[in-house]
């Protein structure tokens, strides 16, 4: 099987390569996401440390610059405890879900 559009993920998601980048904290933002898409690969949006409408500005930003698939990558870690810290990143979490979904994004993982 090639990277090339041939196999099953590239031909499901509708994207040339199969290459798709992490969501790599303070790389993978609109810019970089939309220039992977344009380029045939599936750029990705990483959403760590970025609120929910630091995130929705990036997902905008990819729409606006290519009208290729993208994704946005969310850490879907554990935070168990019942901790302000653990609350919050709960909160957070589920904000870019929402977020995502809010925003047609193809992918979230």
């Amino acid at each position: 099987m090639s990277l090339l559009h041939d196999n099953p993920f590239c031909l499901r998601i509708g994207i040339k390569y199969s290459i798709c980048p992490a969501g790599m904290y303070s790389v993978a933002y609109g810019r970089f996401a939309a220039a992977v898409s344009a380029a045939g690969n599936l750029g990705v949006v990483g959403s760590a440390f970025m609120s929910s409408n630091e995130l929705r500005q990036e997902i905008r930003l990819v729409q606006r610059n290519t009208d290729r698939p993208f994704g946005v990558d969310i850490l879907f870690t554990g935070a168990p405890g019942t901790d302000t810290a653990s609350s919050d990143y709960t909160r957070e979490v589920q904000a870019h879900v929402e977020t995502a979904f809010e925003e047609w994004v193809l992918a979230a993982y």
